[in-house]
C-alpha cells in the first residue's frame, strides 16, 4: 500500500530518528525526508516555497532535543533486542543505520491513514509522499504544518498544483493518443451550436 519511493523516505526519517535518538518518529522529520523526493520538491518550487529555508527551520527543530523524548542507550539496545528477534535481523539493520524502530506519532499515524483512504476511495493502489504532504495540513498543530505555512503554502495550494501537472500530463497524453481533450470538445460544440443558432 505504501510506494517503494514513500518507504525510502520513512526509512531516511528512521535513520535520522535513530542519529537522534528519537522514541517517536514525527511528521517534522518525515517532511525534511520528504523534501528530498523530486515530486515533492517540484510541487513545493511551483508554490513558492523557499527549500533551503524549510529544510534550515526542520533541521533546527529536529536538533532541539526538548522538542522530543529522547531514549538512552539502555533503552535503545533493549528496543534492538525486542524489535529484531535474532543476531542476523539486527545486524542488517545496524547496517543500514537503524538500531531501533521509533514509534509512529499519534499525528503521523493520523496522516498516513489520511492518505490511505484518500487512495482507497480514489481507486489507485499506492500512497506517494505527495499523497502524505496532502494529509499534513489536517494535523493543525503540528511543526510540519506551521513550517509549510510559513512559506506562505496552504493545501489548497498544493493539490491545485498536484491537479494542474495531471491535466496536464493527461491532455499530452491524449494529444498523443489523437484524443480530444475536454476544451477542444467545448470549443467543437461551440461550433456546432453558434452554426445551429445561424441557420435556425
Amino acid at each position: 500500500m505504501i510506494s517503494q519511493k514513500l518507504e525510502q523516505i520513512l526509512n531516511r526519517a528512521i535513520k535520522r530518528a535513530n542519529e537522534k535518538r528519537h522514541e517517536f518518529l514525527t511528521l517534522e522529520n518525515v517532511l525534511l525526508s520528504m523534501i528530498e523526493d523530486e515530486t515533492v520538491t517540484e510541487v513545493l518550487n511551483d508554490c513558492g516555497a523557499n527549500l533551503a529555508d524549510l529544510r534550515k527551520d526542520l533541521t533546527k527543530f529536529l536538533n532541539e532535543d526538548s522538542n522530543f523524548s529522547l531514549l538512552s542507550e539502555d533503552e535503545i539496545q533493549d528496543l534492538n533486542r525486542k524489535q529484531f528477534g535474532n543476531d542476523q535481523l539486527r545486524e542488517v539493520a545496524r547496517e543500514n543505520g537503524i538500531f531501533y524502530q521509533p514509534e509512529i506519532s499519534l499525528s503521523l499515524q493520523r496522516v498516513i491513514q489520511r492518505a490511505a483512504i484518500h487512495i482507497q476511495s480514489s481507486g489507485k493502489k499506492s500512497i506517494q509522499a505527495i499523497n502524505l504532504l496532502v494529509a499534513m495540513f489536517s494535523e493543525k498543530e503540528s511543526h510540519a504544518t506551521y513550517f509549510l505555512e510559513q512559506q506562505g503554502i496552504s493545501r489548497i495550494d498544493i493539490v491545485e498544483k498536484i491537479s494542474h501537472s495531471v491535466d496536464k500530463s493527461v491532455n499530452r497524453s491524449a494529444e498523443e493518443a489523437g484524443i480530444e481533450t475536454g476544451q477542444e470538445s467545448f470549443r467543437r460544440e461551440e461550433k456546432y451550436e453558434k452554426a445551429l443558432s445561424e441557420y435556425t
